[in-house]
């Protein structure tokens, strides 16, 4: 259900992200969890007592990541550990979601992936770099560094399935979410 809530969440976040559109408010956030998830979330004012309206998106392409994939996973350039603006809102509408309930309890692990270009030395560094840094934008952003509770290195040793080891998509960081011990 955490994963859910964070996917369906961080989806809605990079609809209203997406070039040409406007940011998500706090409230618009709270209409899309509670109409998705029936859940209020602390903090949020009474929805309206009309059903909102949701953005829809065209159809993906075909060669498209499935939706988990994407909604869980922020995604680097090649060669890079640095946050992309992309990743940065991805991250940020995700620290909003994990401070509201139910998600306010949730702990973190964040694993680091590389393709396949270079070294497997240099793979597994870069990988590791790639988790700090999504761990690091958290923290700041959460304010409390112990839900995140792993921070892991794979480097190239797990690429996504039916996509090309070279590909972007393998160099990401997967965030799972957890209700905390």
């Amino acid at each position: 259900m955490l994963m859910r809530l964070i996917a369906t969440c961080t989806a809605f976040a990079m609809m209203l992200f997406a070039p040409g559109s406007h940011a998500a408010t706090p409230q618009q956030t709270c209409i899309e969890v509670l109409s998705e998830f029936g859940l209020p979330t602390d903090g949020c004012a009474p929805a309206p007592s009309k059903t909102p309206t949701v953005k829809t998106l065209p159809p993906p392409p075909a060669a498209q990541l499935p939706g988990r994939i994407t909604e869980s996973h922020v995604f680097f350039p090649k060669g890079g550990a640095n946050l992309d603006r992309e990743a940065m809102v991805k991250l940020a509408k995700m620290i909003q979601i994990l401070q509201a309930a139910p998600m306010s309890d949730a702990c973190l692990r964040l694993v680091g992936h590389s393709d396949t270009s270079g070294s497997a030395e240099v793979n597994r560094d870069i990988s590791q770099k790639r988790a700090q840094a999504v761990a690091e934008f958290l923290q700041r952003g959460l304010g409390n560094p112990a839900r995140i509770q792993e921070i892991k290195a794979m480097g190239e040793d797990q690429p996504l399935e039916n996509w090309p080891r070279t590909d972007r998509m393998n160099r990401r960081v997967a965030i799972w979410a957890r209700k905390c011990p």
